[in-house]
């Protein structure tokens, strides 16, 4: 598997589309959703610049799927790392919000397939995106 040289444009080329970004509000990260905040069975990514920070998927809205981000509760271990990522990035650079909505239906011998679900784990084997736990590890100098 070759090394991909610009994983945002590996992302754009796949279909995936600008859709949003993070913001500091009052020292809270919010995220402001431009498009496809209403749709659902939809895979996201959370960018900076040139890097793929965060790969995910949602049976959930969009927005609703941000919202858990925004306002994690205890026992929510993934919207819980994922708020604190954001905002100590969001200290010193941008995130962004890309989103791949599946127009195109599969079918793999007369069963349906989520291409969310289809390509979410290998998108995060090939970009190793920093805050997935099955990416990156966290203890690499330099991330957060």
């Amino acid at each position: 598997m070759q090394p991909i040289s610009d994983p945002v444009a590996f992302l754009h080329d796949l279909g995936f589309e600008e859709v949003g970004n993070w913001s500091l509000v009052d020292g809270l990260p919010c995220c402001t959703i431009v498009r496809h905040g209403a749709e659902s069975g939809i895979l996201y990514a959370f960018i900076s610049q040139s890097t793929v920070l965060y790969v995910g998927k949602s049976v959930r809205t969009l927005a609703r799927r941000m919202y858990g981000y925004q306002n994690p509760g205890e026992t929510q271990r993934t919207n819980r790392a994922n708020n604190d990522n954001i905002k100590k990035h969001l200290a010193k650079s941008t995130v962004g919000v890309l989103a791949l909505v599946a127009t195109d239906e599969m079918f793999y011998r007369g069963v349906r397939i989520n291409i969310a679900a289809g390509l979410e784990d290998e998108l995060i084997k090939r970009l190793r995106p920093l805050w997935n736990r099955m990416g990156v590890s966290r203890s690499i100098p330099g991330t957060i």
